[in-house]
């Protein structure tokens, strides 16, 4: 929804709807003035895929002024108008994403355009394979003769917790023993294994944000060496 009226700056505001729903007691803040400052708020991981719904804060003025950018891939995907000549700090939040602060200076009537701000994940993710020593082509788990050559293991449930957080997920038959968990906050990660005949395994992993931890097991039938 953008709003206008004379003598104000432009107001873009993405409110989501539901079906059937209907959207009531909206307050728009309009400001006053003549600058205006747009650009484009992208994913800094590889992709560089520009970032809908981010909220783009303004400090410096007589009362904060916040915009969305845009949902779609548009160019510029935010812009802010209406601003007096002066000072201001934009700050740019999604959840998800770490939120990021920069400085814009406007002077007379003029425009700040072309800013590009880029957001780094919040959250990480582990991945990995697992192997082992099935006791047949057709059924998961170890071979309990611990004699079978290791192969990627699908259907082992992957249980990751950092103590207040617990996520599971199970491997994949096609491709065999691939699991990934995303969405992790940064810190350590206790990962578990397990599937039928085999010892459980649990790993200790490291989450860093915006990056992918890599964790490979390969799990033994109870008492193997």
């Amino acid at each position: 929804l953008t709003f206008s009226a004379p003598g104000y700056g432009d107001q873009t505001l993405a409110q989501p709807l539901g079906p059937g729903q209907d959207l009531a007691n909206l307050a728009v803040a309009m400001a006053g003035g003549a600058g205006t400052v747009s650009g484009t708020v992208t994913d800094a991981t590889a992709a560089h895929a520009p970032l809908g719904n981010v909220t783009v804060t303004v400090d410096g003025g007589t009362a904060p002024v916040t915009t969305q950018s845009l949902t779609a891939a548009a160019s510029p995907n935010f812009t802010l108008s209406g601003l007096p000549p002066g000072s201001y700090t934009l700050t740019f939040s999604l959840a998800g994403y770490q939120s990021q602060t920069i400085a814009v200076q406007l002077t007379g009537t003029g425009a700040v355009s072309g800013l590009s701000v880029a957001l780094a994940p919040a959250t990480g993710a582990i991945a990995g394979t697992v192997s082992g020593s099935p006791p047949s082509a057709t059924v998961t788990g170890c071979d309990p003769n611990g004699k079978g050559a290791a192969v990627p293991l699908g259907g082992v449930a992957v249980t990751a917790t950092n103590g207040t957080t617990t996520v599971s997920t199970t491997t994949t038959t096609s491709p065999a023993g691939q699991y990934a968990i995303g969405g992790l906050t940064v810190g350590s990660w206790t990962v578990t294994y397990a599937a039928p005949g085999c010892s459980q395994s649990t790993a200790l992993v490291q989450v860093a944000a915006g990056s992918t931890s890599t964790s490979d097991v390969s799990l033994r039938p109870p008492g193997a060496s």
